[in-house]
């Protein structure tokens, strides 16, 4: 028995959530299945064509539904889940048992074990950790900026190895390790330990860019880094250095795509009122209400600053309202997206 499984690549959450689906799979059905991983990214016009469902059973996590019918298996949180109307009309009469949609879980790690637990009565006790810092970190639940930032954690340690390592065999590799071993013994692995140094220090160096590049525009922060060889960063440490802020903007090169980032200052005082995946669905992207992104393809960079330009004016306009009453409608309107 052969298991595709497909997730969320570059992602903590993602790879948390390859892991403990493809555990169950393995616990509960296949003792013997042969599983084989692979880590998508959304991309400008990305269609499931170019994806392979080879398996006997073939597993989506934490990205995008697909109509294929050799797809066996769906989990999501996003809010931007669906590429087209038809693909959620495709969802909703399917009505299938192992195909969930939650946009208001905080990771699709904690969705999926929810979900085991309360259908099959499975727990695996030993990932309880890794679904714990599942949703620290998608949720961006982190105590204060300073949290969020260190790389004091095995699982801040991990995540940054997920996110920058180059090599996809490598990130396949944390994931089918995920399943059986803790994040410490993970980063003891001699693949990955060399790696997870080296990207320490690159980080030390990476705060020092960021520190001359983030700019504040009023109410939110704004980061160019297309003019560096940095193609991620820490979204909240523009936090650390503007505690007061509501929102940070990013622009980055992503080999020869250019990557346009949106997200929502967690400690702010206020509370935002825009819907970020609202925002970034009107140019071809999505993501959640307080973190979303835009992918743009080569050539795209003067496209991405108007897009940022038209985002600060947006967001500058919109009234906050304070964090405590729980206020948080969906949806600022947007213009029309820049062509």
């Amino acid at each position: 028995m052969r298991i595709r499984v497909i997730y969320h690549d570059r992602c903590f959450d993602g790879a948390a959530s390859a892991a403990l689906l493809s555990r169950f799979l393995q616990d509960y059905y296949y003792c013997d299945g042969v599983f084989a991983f692979q880590g998508v990214l959304h991309t400008p016009g990305f269609l499931w064509d170019s994806i392979s469902f080879d398996g006997d059973e073939n597993v989506i996590v934490d990205f995008r539904y697909s109509r294929d019918p050799r797809v066996t298996w769906w989990f999501d949180h996003h809010q931007s889940a669906f590429l087209s109307p038809e693909d959620e009309l495709h969802f909703q009469a399917a009505n299938s048992r192992h195909k969930v949609l939650d946009s208001s879980c905080s990771s699709c790690t904690s969705l999926i074990a929810d979900y085991l637990k309360r259908e099959f009565a499975y727990v695996a006790a030993e990932l309880e950790e890794l679904v714990h810092w599942a949703d620290i970190i998608d949720g961006a639940k982190y105590p204060t900026p300073e949290a969020a930032v260190d790389l004091l954690s095995p699982a801040s340690r991990l995540k940054l190895v997920i996110e920058n390592a180059k090599d996809p065999a490598v990130r396949n590799l944390i994931v089918r390790k995920m399943r059986y071993r803790s994040m410490e013994e993970i980063l003891e692995d001699p693949v990955i330990a060399p790696l997870e140094h080296g990207l320490a220090d690159d980080q030390l160096a990476l705060i020092d860019i960021l520190l001359e590049k983030c700019e504040r525009h009023g109410r939110i922060a704004v980061i160019d880094l297309t003019g560096t060889d940095v193609e991620r960063h820490n979204k909240l440490m523009p936090y650390l250095m503007f505690a007061d802020v509501d929102y940070a903007l990013a622009i980055l090169r992503m080999g020869d795509l250019v990557k346009v980032s949106l997200g929502t200052n967690p400690w702010s005082k206020t509370a935002p009122l825009a819907n970020l995946a609202t925002v970034a669905e009107r140019y071809g992207g999505g993501g959640h209400s307080a973190v979303a992104g835009i992918t743009l393809g080569p050539g795209q960079l003067p496209r991405a600053r108007r897009i940022v330009e038209e985002v600060i004016d947006q967001l500058s306009m919109e009234k906050t309202t304070d964090r405590t009453n729980g206020h948080r409608p969906g949806g600022l309107r947007a213009k029309a997206p820049v062509r």
